[in-house]
């Protein structure tokens, strides 16, 4: 029993120390894509974007999407899909920090690991048609939005 115990007692001394493989792995289990969807609603695609900002060293590198840039949509959000490119764990990570599904407005932040860069794939569904809303991005320079068409 008091081996077992010494063993246990070692291991956790060993995991603690070793800081970088505990924080890596922690890293690797929050989600790196998002999805919130009721598929059958999500009819018309509102906003289509690739967002890509690259990395510095040694700090984190972040995006703030918000549909509409001011007001609301005319119809509630019915799907968000936000789909980490990069992938493998190294990516950045997404979060809705605002409204969302069944709102009619959205804001969003993503966010790359410590010195990585960030490449998210971004849509956003309706379920009517919703003439075109400006869209606003909160970030430093560097940030590449390309619409996909």
């Amino acid at each position: 029993m008091k081996l077992l115990l010494s063993v246990v007692l070692i291991f956790v001394a060993v995991s603690l120390h070793d800081g970088e493989t505990a924080e890596v792995g922690l890293l690797n289990s929050i989600p790196h894509d998002y999805f919130e969807c009721e598929e059958a609603r999500a009819t018309y695609r509102v906003y289509d974007r690739l967002i890509q900002k690259s990395g510095k060293p040694n700090t984190k590198v972040d995006v703030t999407i918000k549909l509409p840039k001011i007001g609301l949509l005319s119809r509630p959000i019915t799907c968000i899909s936000i789909e980490d490119l990069d992938g493998n764990g190294v990516g950045g990570f997404p979060e809705v920090i605002s409204g969302g599904l069944n709102y009619r407005f959205v804001t969003i932040s993503l966010e790359s690991q410590v010195g990585k860069g960030l490449s998210f794939a971004v849509k956003i569904y309706t379920d009517q048609y919703v003439p075109q809303s400006p869209v606003v991005y909160r970030a430093e320079q560097n940030v590449t939005a390309v619409d996909v068409k």
